[in-house]
Formats: C-alpha cells, sequence, structure tokens
C-alpha cells in the first residue's frame, strides 16, 4: 500500500458543491456524471495511476471512485474530496473474486483497516515476489493461558494458530510470573480489566 497524499479537488466538484441546492443532504448519486468523471481523473493521478490498496496499475476503464468511509456508515463524507480514493476492479465478471475496494465494500472498523492516507501505511506491509501481501508486524492479537491456549482474539485479526501455543508456553518459560510486568508498561497494547 502506497501513502496517497489527497490534493485538492478539482474546481468543478468544489463549485458543484457550492451551487447544490440539496447540500444540507450529501448525495453522490446526484453529482452529474461529467463532474464525476472530472473527479474519477483527478484522483487517478493523484495516487500516481495505481490502486489506492494493491498498487497495481490502473487508469479509467480499470478502476472505481472508492468511499474509504463507505457511505451506508458515513452519508455526511460522501462529497468529501478527502473521503475518496480510486481503487481497482471497475466491474466484477460473474465467478470472478472481489478485492481491495470490491471486497472492502462497507465495511469499516477504524482500529482494523489501514488507510492509504495515513503516513505510516507503507510500513504495515511487505510484499512477496509473487504478488503475495503479508503484514510487516508478525505477532498475533490474542490473549492466552500460560499452557498456550487462546482466551480471547481480535476478531478481525487473523492468529497464527498453529504455533500460537508453542510461541506462549515459550514466552511464559521465559518471563514467568513476571509477564504481567512486561505487558503492562506505557507502550502496551493490553489494558488491565481489574
Amino acid at each position: 500500500m502506497k501513502h496517497i497524499i489527497k490534493d485538492t479537488e478539482p474546481g468543478e466538484f468544489s463549485n458543484w458543491k457550492e451551487e447544490d441546492k440539496m447540500a444540507h443532504r450529501p448525495n453522490w448519486k446526484r453529482v452529474p456524471a461529467q463532474i464525476k468523471h472530472r473527479v474519477h481523473e483527478s484522483l487517478i493521478r493523484e495516487q500516481g495511476f495505481i490502486c489506492c490498496y494493491c498498487e497495481c496499475s490502473i487508469d479509467m476503464d480499470a478502476s472505481h471512485v472508492e468511499h474509504f468511509r463507505p457511505v451506508s456508515k458515513f452519508r455526511n463524507k460522501q462529497l468529501d474530496y478527502d473521503n475518496l480514493l480510486c481503487s481497482c476492479q471497475r466491474k466484477t465478471s460473474a465467478g470472478e473474486p472481489r478485492h481491495c475496494g470490491r471486497l472492502k465494500d462497507n465495511w469499516f472498523d477504524d482500529k482494523l483497516l489501514v488507510s492509504p492516507m495515513s503516513s505510516d501505511c507503507e510500513a504495515r506491509f511487505g510484499f512477496t515476489g509473487n504478488g503475495g501481501i503479508f503484514p510487516r508486524c508478525r505477532f498475533s492479537t490474542a490473549i492466552c493461558y500460560p499452557d498456550g491456549r487462546i482466551v480471547a482474539q481480535a476478531e478481525h485479526v487473523p492468529i497464527h494458530v498453529g504455533a500460537l501455543p508453542w510461541a506462549a508456553k515459550a514466552v511464559y518459560d521465559h518471563f514467568g510470573d513476571d509477564i504481567h510486568v512486561q505487558l503492562s508498561g506505557p507502550t502496551s497494547p493490553f489494558r488491565s480489566v481489574a
């Protein structure tokens, strides 16, 4: 994922929003086709002609305007240029797997979704030679008993289940009862429930 630095919105889009009689009720569907086309062109250019998520090459025919914060949950953001990106996969054929913006669709979790507009987004992912993408932070998000059994795990973050019991036991064997001190420092992601 490449860091996308947002530019100013096209003047035509700004002018249309100023003149819109329904400005108090933003609606992307009301934007005229020629202005949507201009916004689409502007987004592709500011992204360097790559998908905002997977970095594949895109053009007008192979991309769509993506609302990072979905319209279904953030109606007031649908005309906010800072919420618009360009994603690959303009259309999908029957049986074709969805990915990037088409797969994300209306899902949004501010704590889990990495924004291409976040300055540290590039450091969060690595790429394999065959096109695979992996998280650079190779740790599991779970709380375990000392013997490695999972107590709780993050709902949308995959756990490396095969290695988790072994890794949790190794950490406990090394730190023993001091593990509570190790996990409660000022930079710890864990919060005390007591």
